[in-house]
């Protein structure tokens, strides 16, 4: 996928997300802020019979932050817990560069953040999202 591509898909994602809310349903709220900026999250999974029902958020941040918190959620959606856990170790290994064994297809549209390392100070923008659903689907 080129650059100018990548691009439009986070503004899009950015600037109309599909799983932002104002105010959040009361499914199941974790919260968790970045230690460097200024992103935060407030996280609503509402998960039935191991499969992820639907997912919200309400969140402040940059464009790399907020779009990837609405990519990751739209992939993650009537998954079951063990898909979501292999998009959140593909994503974390894609974006972490820990190596190129990950699976680009499961990752739809997060494959925009490939390239997010490069600029280390988006990498924690870009992490966010996976650490708060996994620590979600880990504690319930």
């Amino acid at each position: 996928m080129d650059n100018n591509k990548k691009r439009e898909i986070i503004m899009h994602h950015y600037s109309k997300p599909d799983n932002k809310l104002t105010e959040l349903p009361n499914w199941s709220n974790n919260y968790l802020h970045s230690t460097n900026c200024v992103d935060e999250i407030w996280l609503s999974l509402k998960k039935d019979n191991n499969v992820i029902k639907d997912a919200k958020f309400k969140g402040i941040g940059c464009a790399v932050f907020l779009s990837s918190c609405d990519i990751f959620l739209n992939e993650i959606k009537n998954k079951n817990l063990e898909q979501v856990n292999q998009i959140i170790n593909d994503y974390k290994i894609m974006i972490n560069k820990e190596n190129e064994n990950f699976n680009k297809d499961i990752l739809g549209n997060l494959i925009v953040f490939n390239d997010v390392k490069t600029h280390l100070n988006r990498l924690e923008c870009a992490s966010m999202i996976y650490k708060i659903v996994k620590d979600n689907i880990d504690s319930n």
